[in-house]
């Protein structure tokens, strides 16, 4: 419990609004680590694509751009969007997995038939 003459001065310290550095939205002291750490629009975040630092608020129209280049699968020879690699890597037709898996399935349905 604070004394009543040290009340406004907790206040100022502990409570009152202050400026956010980075983006200058006033915010409670108390959650200004929480917002500059989780929703300041000006925190820095890394592209998912090219870890570039960028500010969050710009962070999915760049997304949107860098994921949309391409690179070249070294199995199949197939440019891929680099937002579709992880899903490319799993279903790609020349992936060891995949090959083995359907040599596999072939190998069965010979001897099923023979």
């Amino acid at each position: 419990m604070v004394p009543k003459r040290h009340v406004e001065e907790h206040y100022l310290n502990a409570h009152a609004p202050v400026a956010c550095s980075l983006c200058s939205e006033m915010v409670d002291r108390e959650i200004l680590a929480v917002h500059k750490g989780e929703n300041c629009p000006q925190r820095i975040v890394t592209c998912e694509y090219c870890e570039f630092p960028l500010a969050a608020l710009d962070l999915f129209r760049h997304q949107e751009v860098c994921g949309n280049r391409t690179e070249l699968c070294n199995l199949c020879n197939r440019y891929i969007r680099l937002c579709e690699q992880l899903d490319h890597e799993n279903r790609c037709p020349c992936s060891p997995d995949i090959v083995a898996g359907s040599s596999r399935l072939s190998s069965m349905v010979q001897k099923a038939v023979f």
